[in-house]
């Protein structure tokens, strides 16, 4: 959300967006399925030929708390990889560069996160 939005500091969690903003969620939930099936067209939603996508949860959002966690372990697992001198055979690592570029620290999702109004998520697997 906008910061600069007018009720910006109303809406904390999706329940505070469903009230201040009535059948958003569900807007934008409707956009994300399918916005790669259908183009807009002088007025005409046109398919596309790619499907609908589908979504884990039955296409409920998640929390903010949940969301950070799972972005908190993924950039775990990804600094885990990378650390890794040989990797398994299977999983592809890009070369390291004489001297890495400095990146996120574990946690710092959290940290940026923390900046944001609201985040949900729709479509990980629990």
């Amino acid at each position: 959300i906008n910061t600069a939005d007018p009720k910006a500091a109303q809406i904390t969690d999706l329940a505070s967006l469903e009230v201040a903003y009535p059948g958003r969620l569900d807007a934008v939930i409707v956009w994300f399925r399918v916005y790669k099936a259908y183009n807009f067209l002088n007025g005409t939603f046109v398919p596309t030929g790619d499907p609908i996508n589908t979504y884990a949860f039955d296409a409920v959002p998640q929390s903010a708390s949940y969301t950070i966690d799972v972005l908190n372990h993924s950039m775990e697992s990804w600094m885990s990889l990378k650390s890794m001198t040989n990797p398994p055979d299977d999983i592809w690592v890009p070369p390291q560069t004489p001297t890495p570029a400095p990146g996120p620290s574990t946690g710092a999702a959290s940290s940026v996160l923390s900046t944001v109004s609201l985040l949900f998520c729709v479509g990980l697997s629990a």
